[in-house]
């Protein structure tokens, strides 16, 4: 059975990882600087949590207890920005010093089906298409729509404006009598003898269920800004069959044939690939880099090895939206 746990230890965990807004309390100038400090890096994207944990060195326990800070990725020392680095101890409360620890955990998230509600990340289809991934929440004319593929919004270019989209999709149980949430309201046509940039469309969402948007999207800095994809890049997407899942970019210029039906084989031109990191359902997830939090591309096809994705800029322009603050 493990020792109890020292109560300055908790008390210091408690002011560091106090709610955002908490005021701090009267501990002196020094220690006062300390504690914002800490409680800055707490903020940080890459700190999943905060505890307390025995410290590890080289992979063994000491035995000794640590305020612990739980990261996504552990990184050298070496490659951390200075005002980045956890201090080896903190003493914010009392006379006494606690060791610190740093141990990656990865990123945590619910343990569910599929993300649901009209938000990045969740199930939505057209009324007769299978289930895709709402990109993000945007803005088209002042009102927020839903983003994502033609071939999940708009049955790859044969739908009506007007048509009817449900949330969650088809596939995953949406009903035209209960989940309508949005219709149609613009599409990139898919041309099927020349080439084409993008498979995108958006939906406005109906007034009734304005209630239910929720603007965040995960991985994505504020405030929300374009960012253009490099080979070797790292980045993620969140979508409704694989949920969060990370992979590198491949080819900046790709273009391929790929199959649409009732348009036969349709060209794509500059391409982002990327290894694989999605599966069917995926279609419509934004793609973000991981370093910046920035927006580069938007899923739409791939297979076992390899995903494709549309450059973010040639979507919103040819939309006429903008992502939502």
């Amino acid at each position: 059975m493990s020792s109890p746990t020292p109560k300055g230890l908790v008390i210091a965990l408690d002011l560091v990882a106090a709610p955002p807004g908490d005021p701090l309390p009267p501990i002196g100038s020094a220690r006062t600087a300390a504690l914002r400090r800490l409680r800055a890096l707490t903020h940080q994207r890459n700190i999943v949590g905060v505890g307390i944990s025995e410290k590890t060195t080289d992979d063994e326990t000491t035995g000794e207890l640590s305020l612990c800070f739980y990261v996504r990725r552990k990184t050298p020392l070496s490659k951390v920005r200075g005002d980045m680095v956890v201090p080896p101890f903190v003493c914010v409360w009392g006379d006494r010093s606690y060791l610190t620890d740093v141990k990656e955990i990865g990123p945590c998230r619910l343990h569910h089906s599929a993300v649901t509600g009209l938000r990045s990340g969740a199930s939505v289809s057209h009324a007769a298409t299978a289930a895709g991934t709402i990109g993000a929440i945007v803005q088209r004319n002042g009102m927020p729509c839903i983003l994502s593929n033609a071939h999940v919004l708009a049955r790859s270019g044969k739908a009506r404006l007007g048509d009817p989209i449900l949330a969650p999709g088809t596939t995953d149980g949406g009903k035209l009598s209960t989940d309508l949430v949005a219709r149609l309201v613009a599409f990139a046509p898919l041309d099927g003898f020349g080439e084409n940039l993008v498979d995108a469309a958006v939906a406005e969402i109906l007034p009734d269920k304005a209630r239910s948007i929720r603007f965040d999207i995960p991985g994505v800095s504020a405030p929300r800004r374009i960012g253009k994809v490099r080979r070797g890049m790292q980045v993620m997407k969140t979508g409704k069959a694989t949920q969060q899942t990370e992979a590198h970019v491949i080819d900046e210029h790709f273009r391929t044939l790929l199959p649409y039906p009732g348009l036969g084989l349709v060209r794509f031109v500059d391409q982002i690939l990327c290894t694989s990191f999605a599966d069917p359902g995926d279609s419509g997830a934004l793609v973000v880099d991981t370093a910046s939090g920035h927006v580069v591309g938007l899923h739409f096809s791939g297979n076992d090895q390899v995903s494709i994705c549309n450059p973010i800029g040639p979507v919103l322009q040819a939309l006429g939206i903008s992502f939502a603050l």
